[in-house]
């Protein structure tokens, strides 16, 4: 009789070298996926701005423990963990200021990969000119990586990371959370079907504003 085998989250991690899909949260896979719900992740997080503040109740809803905060400016990391702007998901999100009450405080995203050896993955929600150099660190210090996008700004410099990843054993995931949503699946398929005829003009636009401060 064949048994059926269940991997752990952390057992996934360290054989996954590819990327997860396209989520709307940073996740390095749920623990339900493979009955390991006791088997939470150490989760690090470089850039405390208005993207943590909406993917922070993705993370905490896991289950998993956030042991260290990263940002040049205190006043984000303060009002991540007052829990401003976090958004609350069928009201399990656990309590914003109590999960992050032990997290560690850092200004320098070096000095934290440098001391917290406990880490499993970053989630790096900062400016996007930094994106590369942090997860070129990250994967450099054995970290698996959430990246919002643009991962880069050039070709070479996605190069860079794909270099990277054969042999490495981790995982990695960019936040085009966008392109996994039904609605634009569907409109792939119609572009595809020809039943628009030939695309010459798009029109792409955003309904929300995202003040910089």
């Amino acid at each position: 009789m064949n048994q059926r085998a269940y991997l752990s989250r952390r057992s996934f991690l360290q054989k996954t070298a590819a990327g997860l899909g396209v989520l709307a949260l940073p996740q390095i896979l749920p623990s339900r996926a493979f009955g390991a719900a006791n088997n939470k992740l150490n989760i690090a997080i470089i850039g405390c701005g208005n993207r943590s503040r909406q993917l922070l109740a993705s993370v905490l809803q896991e289950g998993d423990n956030v042991v260290a905060l990263c940002d040049v400016h205190a006043s984000q990391i303060q009002r991540l963990r007052g829990g401003e702007s976090t958004k609350k998901k069928s009201g399990k999100t656990p309590d914003t200021a109590i999960a992050l009450a032990k997290a560690k405080v850092y200004e320098d995203y070096r000095r934290l990969l440098e001391s917290e050896r406990s880490v499993d993955a970053i989630v790096i929600a900062s400016g996007q000119h930094w994106h590369l150099a942090m997860t070129k660190a990250a994967l450099q210090a054995g970290k698996h990586v959430f990246c919002e996008k643009p991962l880069a700004h050039s070709v070479g410099e996605a190069r860079e990371i794909a270099k990277m990843m054969p042999g490495c054993k981790l995982a990695t995931q960019i936040g085009t959370q966008g392109g996994s949503t039904d609605t634009f699946r569907r409109s792939m398929e119609i572009i595809q079907a020809g039943l628009l005829g030939q695309i010459r003009e798009v029109h792409c636009w955003i309904n929300r504003f995202f003040p910089l401060s």
